[in-house]
């Protein structure tokens, strides 16, 4: 997508900052209990394995591709309602810069951000 179409719009990326942080005050700890559990239970696979332990493993894959989806499907663009990658995207939604349906940006543009120094 060219990049240079899309409007800029403070009250959009206020409204999209507002979401995201919701969504990660709500799901961020979860998510990253999940991954640690899921961590866990791979060196528990890999010192003992048992059929107990890969179905739970199997039970934390599929929670967290449920999450992952859900948050595509949660997290809509301030400006069309819509989810700003589409619906088929890869990632999480809050990753997204660009809403690929109304063409607003949804983060600061990399161009009217200050430069910072090293």
């Amino acid at each position: 997508m060219k990049n240079y179409r899309a409007t800029v719009d403070k009250r959009v990326i206020e409204a999209w900052d507002a979401k995201v942080a919701a969504f990660e005050r709500k799901y961020g700890r979860p998510r990253r209990v999940l991954v640690a559990a899921l961590v866990v239970g791979v060196c528990w696979l890999l010192y003992a394995p048992s059929a107990f332990a890969l179905v739970a493993m199997f039970a934390l894959v599929c929670v967290l591709i449920a999450l992952q989806g859900h948050s595509q499907l949660s997290l809509l663009c301030p400006n069309c309602n819509r989810p700003p990658g589409g619906y088929l995207a890869r990632g999480s939604g809050a990753d997204e810069e660009v809403c690929v349906h109304c063409y607003y940006w949804l983060r600061e543009p990399p161009w009217s951000r200050p430069k910072q120094d090293a």
